[in-house]
């Protein structure tokens, strides 16, 4: 039997019945109050060490993107994908995959919603998920990455 499983632990938090609730985890540094994801132990601004643990943004801006046509080696998921860069109220920018999109219908400058979906299966059958953006507004065709 397949489980589910985060591509990494410790990125976000989310429920497989409710993907639509995933949050990301990140870091604050109280000395200079920059924010980070992922999660750090020094800040990379003031190289402070009390940093705290912190729930970032659900929605953010799409900064720029990429098509992605050929995978990496090794990679078992759909083609294309597309890569996007989404910049988030804190002023973090999460590089993420999109999902939500053809890639004829990317929008530099709109709103974005985080989600998690499957990004592929890994050897043993295991679904494995990812943090994902995808648009805010609902009036998008539903193209998820493992689509």
């Amino acid at each position: 039997m397949s489980a589910i499983k985060p591509l990494q632990e410790g990125l976000f938090h989310f429920s497989a019945d409710r993907p639509e609730e995933a949050v990301l985890i990140g870091s604050r540094c109280r000395r200079c109050v920059k924010f980070f994801f992922p999660r750090r132990q020094i800040c990379a601004c003031c190289c402070g060490k009390d940093l705290e643990e912190v729930i970032l943004s659900r929605e953010g801006t799409l900064k720029t993107y990429t098509v992605v046509h050929q995978g990496p080696p090794g990679w078992k998921g759909p083609l294309p994908y597309i890569i996007g860069e989404v910049r988030l109220s804190e002023g973090v920018v999460i590089t993420t995959h999109l999902t939500g999109y053809r890639p004829e219908n990317v929008r530099i400058g709109e709103k974005m919603r985080l989600t998690v979906g499957v990004l592929r299966e890994d050897g043993e059958g295991n679904r494995v998920m990812a943090h994902m953006f995808r648009p805010a507004g609902a009036d998008r065709e539903e193209v998820t990455a493992g689509a």
